[in-house]
């Protein structure tokens, strides 16, 4: 941290928001381009939107969305973990540069009703 020009202020360098939830629509457009403002450099975008981020497609299709908004802003992508984010989806995730699947236990916050209800059914997801 180095102190700027005036004494009662400190200049910190770029933050990381890693769990940034920029939402959809008016919402989006209207915070996403304030988190560099805000002093953040490097999001960790939530996928629980309505409908949820369970695809790489639809990831990506946000990731651009995000992008357009805040055009130096990183953004790390993230999938929903569900019943259909099989291994093959995963991999594919992977190769297009998505590193993170949130897990939303069904019920219990925000758009999470397509949430996990039993981590034994996502053990083959969890080895890829």
């Amino acid at each position: 941290m180095a102190p700027n020009s005036d004494e009662n202020t400190i200049k910190l360098p770029w933050a990381s928001d890693f769990h940034c939830h920029l939402r959809q629509g008016v919402m989006m457009e209207t915070v996403t381009p304030m988190v560099e403002q805000g002093g953040v450099c490097t999001v960790l975008a939530m996928p629980n939107l309505t409908p949820p981020l369970t695809t790489t497609d639809m990831a990506v299709e946000y990731g651009k969305t995000l992008q357009k908004l805040a055009p130096d802003v990183h953004f790390i992508l993230t999938l929903y973990l569900n019943p259909e984010l099989t291994p093959e989806e995963i991999k594919k995730a992977a190769a297009s540069g998505i590193t993170a699947v949130k897990v939303y236990p069904s019920g219990v916050t925000t758009n999470s009703e397509w949430g996990v209800l039993d981590f034994k059914t996502y053990y083959p997801t969890f080895s890829a």
